[in-house]
């Protein structure tokens, strides 16, 4: 798709170029048939990409678009946002969008309690989207996780396995902390009960327990699994990513689902 002829097509920007998943999604709007073109990469000032060709990157010539250095100015080159890249970026990210009124779809992982604060307020003037997995399989997952819960009740435990890449800066996974959230708000398990490590006397099973293990190596994409561990049966529910290009084309149907929304703090079950 070219820019310069595609005029009524919806602009997306992206946050965290050159990352691999920044340039996956370059690749997957060449691709897609949403109506979705790339109009602008951002990368962190003095970053050495800067004033490269994204398109080039990530061998799609149709997408002749420069790398600029983060600014808030920047954001009015787009009509959606989509933020692959850190922590402290997402809020830059989310209050720029804010300030523009562009939505945006935040899959970085990883936020302490006040960057979130700072997300949710910058909410109040923009549809932010924040997805710890941008994948409809693992919406899929978490929908099967949610109504296993309900059915099996207190009498089954429920244990939980993610496995991911060597270079994963955050653990355990936002997607398994997104999973048992949604098990917590069933009431079952509260959400204080997670137990990330099991060590000594922590190695007890209590009843209302989640545990959350996390494992790290090799070029695992991202592997989850739920376990539901019940007196007589086990049941395991299990998503494994095989290509980042799913988290690409998954972010691309959830940016264009967010533009249509009013502002406010959304997850992927609001959008599907």
């Amino acid at each position: 798709m070219s820019l310069n002829t595609q005029t009524s097509l919806t602009k997306v920007g992206l946050v965290g170029a050159p990352g691999r998943m920044s340039l996956r999604l370059v690749q997957a709007l060449s691709q897609t048939s949403l109506p979705l073109v790339c109009s602008a990469a951002l990368a962190r000032p003095l970053h050495a990409s800067i004033g490269q060709n994204i398109g080039m990157l990530a061998q799609q010539s149709n997408t002749p678009i420069p790398i600029e250095p983060f600014s808030e100015q920047a954001f009015s080159k787009a009509d959606v946002w989509i933020e692959f890249a850190h922590p402290h970026v997402s809020v830059q990210t989310a209050q720029a969008c804010a300030t523009y009124q562009k939505p945006v779809v935040i899959a970085t992982t990883g936020h302490n309690d006040h960057q979130r604060k700072q997300i949710a307020e910058a909410a109040q003037h923009t549809p932010i989207l924040m997805a710890p997995n941008t994948s409809l399989g693992v919406f899929v997952l978490q929908q099967a996780v949610a109504l296993a819960a309900r059915a099996l009740g207190s009498e089954y435990d429920i244990e939980m396995m993610e496995i991911h890449h060597r270079q994963k800066k955050d653990a355990p996974s936002g997607t398994a902390l997104q999973l048992a959230h949604c098990i917590a708000e069933l009431g079952a398990h509260p959400a204080d009960n997670w137990v990330h490590a099991r060590t000594g006397n922590q190695a007890i099973k209590q009843s209302s327990d989640i545990g959350v293990a996390a494992l790290r190596g090799g070029q695992v994409v991202g592997e989850h699994t739920v376990y539901f561990l019940g007196p007589h049966d086990r049941l395991e529910f299990t998503h494994r990513a095989q290509d980042r290009h799913l988290f690409a084309a998954g972010a691309l149907v959830l940016a264009h689902r967010l533009i249509k929304k009013t502002p406010g703090l959304y997850t992927i079950t609001d959008v599907y």
